[in-house]
């Protein structure tokens, strides 16, 4: 299966954006099945998993909007969608 970071190549995503992409793949591939009951709670039951939350939060996605001089990863908007 081909990962979401295989699919950005338009001049228009940076190489950062890129990375991004990778290691949120990274991520849920390393979940194996677990991956698809996380989907399911997503789509059938209209919640979001606290384990995706946290991974979210190890991976820096939630400092996407944030300058990096008050903590943030400052990445941006597109990077935070990207993820």
């Amino acid at each position: 299966m081909v990962g979401s970071s295989a699919r950005l190549t338009s001049s228009f995503f940076t190489p950062e954006h890129q990375a991004i992409a990778q290691s949120v793949d990274i991520y849920l591939d390393r979940l194996g099945e677990r991956k698809e009951q996380l989907l399911k709670a997503i789509i059938d039951e209209h919640r979001y998993p606290e384990e995706l939350m946290e991974a979210m939060a190890h991976l820096g996605i939630y400092g996407a909007l944030i300058p990096e001089q008050y903590g943030g990863t400052g990445v941006g908007l597109l990077a935070m969608a990207v993820a």
